[in-house]
């Protein structure tokens, strides 16, 4: 091919102006139509990969406004073309090797666009997967548009599956893997590729164009966009972060599913996120009362249909995600548990759960460790050995089989589900908190401690594994006395992340601090105060934050700061009636403080009155509540000692 020739009596070739991966591209020029083209020579070793009359048929059927037209599919005895629309203007790379810091806007009208040609391509039939989404394939026109390029790999969504040729650094791990496998000669890999390897390609653009690292940093680091702080809503973070998950079945499901995240851009920040975990949390430690309101949720048994499935097991997960926040939690435990039997035995739901077997192995791994949790070792067990079968490469369901087996003093079963966790590549973290579970049931809680303390801080530890790991080394370093140094070791992991990760380490302090506390070590105290101090200043805090604070400050005689964070969780949490009951006893002991001249009890009945309020709105019976129950006693005897009127 030389400069000059003219490709089929049609297409002069004007410049090479590059290489794709699969062949060089010319700029050519369309003698009929008297337009530029873009004319892409396959290279030679390639060509018995396509399926020219297959391929010719369903490019040139395309049609989208963010799509280059298809022209022309060429074979000749020089090899094999495409000659598809020139689109001038600049790709993705272009202004990344510039420097150019992208707006969220920008960025939000970027990624609606992908997601609409997407959504096209995988609706066709058949599919079209383009498997090979980066900055170099994503063109920005002169018009501010985006246009998907270098379609020569598109193909029909079968033959696409096979090629080689992928961008490793935005290809999904699936995709790797299969490619790996198809060069070693393997004739049929096990990895699949379907439209949630283009989603996880596209998550990976946006992370190179929002954090400035390459995919690569997320996939060997487990540096999210969240861990990495970086600055735009928490909205188009969570998005880019879930369609970047590693195990397909964990991703978002679809290019249509991402443009109802995009519609609804406010249902996707961290806030609307809380609020949809239906969970009252009361205390984690102190005695403060942790109630969970009833039914987490509820399934619609009766004429459902996929939509209803999808919408039910969202939901679910959404609940399971936080399952490490509360490990040690025996009612959230409990009802996850039971809200995960329902949807698992819902009549109406087990056709979905044969189509999607990769949904049903994440509600049992969800249940499982649910059961793990609780310590119910035979349920859990069964329950992993299900997700097992349905869906075989996720290794953290060998890495809890691992863990349950060695509770259940099974070390040979144990060590062999680690080994079948291994050769599904298990994080470094992973291998970690699983060894430290091994010590543990070997009897030495001083070398698990250590051990979960590394899985903590090792660079591969996600979040939930972060927590996870923190909570076993919780529990350890009441074993061993070692909250001193737990504590300390949380607060200086707080000090080295950031955004939510750093909330976590936060969080873990002052729960590290009031274990200590109440087995008698006071001195932690202030080091738990300034730590939940700093993570409500920082917006990460919760309900049960503010309390835990609040029982501090108590527990150090500090009774105004614990009124006053008392006060900023009546302002975040109006609707909580743990708040007024704390606030209804803070206020008695600051009364009891006074002399006895200036001694004042009204606040004392007024808050005790809103908890009352609040917690039979909830169709709840005094009787069953023991903190009521005395603070109402306080109450009667301050009315009975002329404190307060009757």
């Amino acid at each position: 091919m030389n400069q000059g020739d003219v490709l089929n009596y049609t297409y002069r070739l004007i410049e090479p102006i590059g290489h794709g991966g699969l062949g060089t591209i010319w700029l050519g020029y369309h003698e009929n139509l008297q337009k530029y083209v873009v004319v892409k020579k396959v290279h030679d070793r390639f060509t018995d990969l396509v399926n020219c009359r297959i391929e010719v048929d369903i490019l040139k059927s395309l049609r989208h406004q963010y799509l280059p037209q298809v022209y022309d599919f060429i074979e000749t005895q020089e090899g094999i073309f495409t000659v598809m629309d020139y689109i001038p203007g600049q790709d993705l790379q272009h202004y990344l090797d510039q420097g150019y810091v992208f707006d969220e806007n920008q960025l939000l009208f970027w990624l609606r666009q992908l997601a609409e040609v997407l959504s096209y391509l995988h609706s066709r039939t058949p599919k079209i997967i383009h498997c090979d989404i980066k900055p170099a394939n994503i063109m920005v026109t002169e018009s501010g548009d985006i246009c998907l390029i270098d379609f020569n790999i598109s193909l029909d969504g079968e033959n696409s599956k096979d090629l080689v040729g992928v961008s490793s650094q935005y290809a999904a791990p699936e995709q790797i893997e299969r490619a790996q496998m198809k060069l070693r000669g393997i004739p049929d890999p096990k990895a699949q590729v379907d439209e949630r390897s283009d989603l996880y390609s596209l998550g990976a653009v946006f992370y190179r164009l929002m954090s400035g690292q390459l995919p690569e940093v997320r996939r060997s680091q487990g540096w999210t966009l969240k861990a990495m702080g970086v600055p735009y809503s928490s909205s188009i973070v969570n998005i880019v972060d879930d369609l970047m998950e590693d195990i397909p079945v964990k991703r978002t499901r679809s290019a249509a599913q991402l443009l109802q995240q995009l519609d609804h851009l406010e249902k996707q920040s961290d806030e609307a996120r809380k609020k949809r975990r239906v969970w009252t949390i009361g205390s984690i430690a102190a005695g403060i009362a942790v109630v969970l309101l009833s039914g987490i949720l509820t399934f619609v048994i009766h004429q459902k249909n996929e939509q209803d499935f999808f919408q039910a097991f969202d939901t679910y997960m959404s609940e399971a995600e936080q399952i490490a926040n509360f490990s040690d939690n025996s009612q959230y435990l409990e009802a996850l548990v039971a809200d995960g039997r329902k949807i698992l035995n819902d009549p109406g739901y087990q056709d979905d759960f044969k189509k999607y077997t990769g949904e049903k192995a994440r509600v049992l791994l969800a249940v499982g460790q649910g059961e793990m949790l609780l310590e119910h070792n035979i349920s859990a067990l069964s329950y992993l050995e299900d997700a097992a079968k349905n869906e075989a490469s996720d290794p953290a369901i060998y890495r809890d089989l691992a863990i349950v087996s060695a509770r259940s003093g099974d070390m040979a079963q144990a060590e062999n589900y680690l080994s079948q966790a291994s050769l599904l590549n298990i994080s470094q973290a992973d291998r970690l908190l699983v060894e430290a579970e091994f010590l543990y049931q070997k009897g030495d809680p001083k070398g698990a401690y250590e051990l979960a303390k590394q899985a903590a801080l090792d660079v591969s530890a996600t979040d939930n594994l972060m927590m996870h790991a923190a909570t076993l080394a919780l529990k350890l370093a009441g074993e061993t006395g070692a909250w001193q140094d737990g504590a300390s070791f949380c607060r200086s992991m707080s000090k080295k992340t950031l955004g939510p990760v750093s909330g976590l380490w936060l969080r873990q302090t002052g729960i590290m601090t009031i274990k200590a506390a109440q087995a008698g070590t006071v001195s932690l105290i202030s080091e738990g105060t300034e730590a939940y101090d700093e993570l409500i200043a920082s917006g990460y805090g919760t309900y049960t934050d503010y309390l835990n604070l609040a029982w501090l400050y108590e527990t150090a005689g500090q009774l105004d700061q614990a009124k006053s964070t008392l006060l900023g969780a009546e302002l975040a949490y109006p609707d909580q009636y743990e708040v007024y009951l704390q606030l209804s006893y803070v206020s008695y002991q600051i009364a009891q403080d006074t002399t006895r001249s200036q001694r004042n009890y009204e606040d004392t009945r007024t808050y005790y009155n809103k908890a009352l309020e609040l917690y039979t709105a909830q169709g709840h019976s005094v009787s069953e509540n023991a903190d009521l129950l005395a603070m109402e006693q306080i109450i009667r005897e301050l009315v009975t000692g002329g404190w307060l009127k009757p």
